[in-house]
């Protein structure tokens, strides 16, 4: 822990600068310079605020946070926060509840949006960005298979199992992998099977704090989610970065995945490749997942006040909320913001054109929000190794089983 925090660098961000100016210290996941055409705008709308942005990997964020947080560090004023994360956060005391901006929220960004950074009836964060998980595929692997390319309309999905029969033929034709998550083994990617099969979310009863994983539903998709793994349809032992890059490269057939993987795709000008809805079990109900980061202020800041001014400018503010997704790769969550995302992401290729319709039907009439429980971070964390083991080949009823009996016990203490 201390070797994460101490990546950050002097942490006297939060104090006043030179001349009596504020300076914030705004720690998040994405890289330096990301921020910089926000930051710029809001600094020359609001003088006397200065902000400096420390940049973590998204992977040690949550860690460093509940570091810094965790030990009431008032250096830090704002901050991202993983949307299904809040409710543990607020638990421990790690946000400033916003219900002064719930209003000019409601107006700037979709139910949805608000309700992710909304628990206990109170607003503690803003809405950034949101994501789902769209079907990319490679044209000329299809085609060497004789495989039709899928359709775009939500209402002519591919079902799974025609997609593992069609992954299994392109495989034949020479595709390398006939399928592959952009995020095995996570939850995130893996929940909209579970509801799609007949599963619950993993958590139900009282301030879904009751672990519930071994209804048929979890047991169906988990086993089909092994069976991608053992018939080698889908790549194994490659970390998850690696990919987006392995599909740009032609060696995959089909591609769930984010947004973000886009800018990978792009990169490589002799790749031909299509968008569809995601799939669903056959008879089963189309579910895909949401959520994404959202901006929120510390409970320990000096500066709440200009820190709130500044969270309210990347998001709720139309011209700091379309800086604030100034690439196809992140889906504003703001809507005047979406709207020029739309333009972007439709006209960054043919292949590309009415992306920004079928993200919009996704998150309006498939999306499935993660359980709202503050303990959710310990939830994921169970659920998250399970399902790796699974597709490493762990028996699914023993590994469902362990992982329940996991859950009661760490669970529990949230009761007492």
């Amino acid at each position: 822990m201390l070797a994460t925090t101490a990546c950050l660098g002097p942490v006297s961000g939060g104090d006043s600068g030179s001349g009596g100016d504020v300076t914030l210290q705004f720690v998040g996941g994405q890289p330096d310079g990301y921020y910089d055409k926000a930051i710029a705008a809001f600094e020359q709308a609001n003088p006397g605020i200065k902000v400096k942005y420390v940049s973590n990997p998204a992977s040690q964020l949550s860690q460093v946070l509940q570091a810094r947080l965790g030990g009431k560090d008032s250096s830090i004023d704002a901050f991202t926060a993983d949307e299904p994360k809040i409710p543990s956060m607020v638990d421990r005391g790690f946000l400033l509840p916003l219900d002064d901006l719930k209003d000019e929220a409601d107006k700037q960004a979709s139910p949805e949006a608000v309700q992710a950074t909304t628990f206990d009836s109170k607003l503690y964060a803003l809405p950034l960005w949101t994501s789902t998980m769209l079907l990319y595929y490679n044209k000329d692997l299809l085609k060497k298979a004789g495989i039709a390319d899928p359709a775009m309309a939500t209402d002519k999905r591919l079902n799974w199992e025609q997609l593992t029969a069609d992954a299994k033929k392109a495989q034949a034709a020479g595709a390398q992998y006939g399928f592959a998550f952009e995020q095995p083994g996570r939850y995130y990617q893996l929940e909209p099977l579970i509801v799609s099969a007949g599963g619950g979310t993993g958590l139900s009863g009282d301030k879904n704090l009751t672990p519930a994983i071994q209804d048929q539903g979890w047991k169906k998709a988990l086993t089909f989610y092994q069976g991608l793994f053992s018939q080698g349809i889908t790549p194994k032992g490659i970390q998850y970065t690696q990919l987006p890059a392995l599909f740009a490269n032609g060696k995959i057939a089909y591609f769930l995945a984010n947004t973000p993987s886009v800018a990978t795709f792009k990169k490589n000008a002799d790749l031909k490749f299509g968008v569809a809805p995601s799939p669903t079990f056959a008879g089963g109900k189309p579910a895909t997942p949401t959520d994404s980061w959202a901006l929120a202020v510390s409970p320990y800041s000096k500066h709440q006040a200009e820190a709130k001014k500044f969270i309210s400018f990347l998001t709720l503010n139309d011209e700091g909320a379309v800086l604030s997704g100034q690439d196809i790769a992140r889906i504003p969550a703001n809507n005047h913001a979406y709207a020029a995302w739309a333009k972007l992401i439709d006209s960054a290729g043919p292949e590309l054109a009415g992306t920004s319709q079928l993200i919009a039907d996704e998150l309006s009439q498939t999306a499935v929000k993660r359980p709202s429980s503050v303990g959710y971070t310990d939830f994921e964390a169970v659920v998250n190794k399970m399902i790796d083991n699974i597709g490493n080949g762990a028996n699914v009823d023993s590994a469902l089983a362990d992982g329940q009996a996991q859950l009661v016990n760490t669970l529990g203490r949230f009761g007492k």
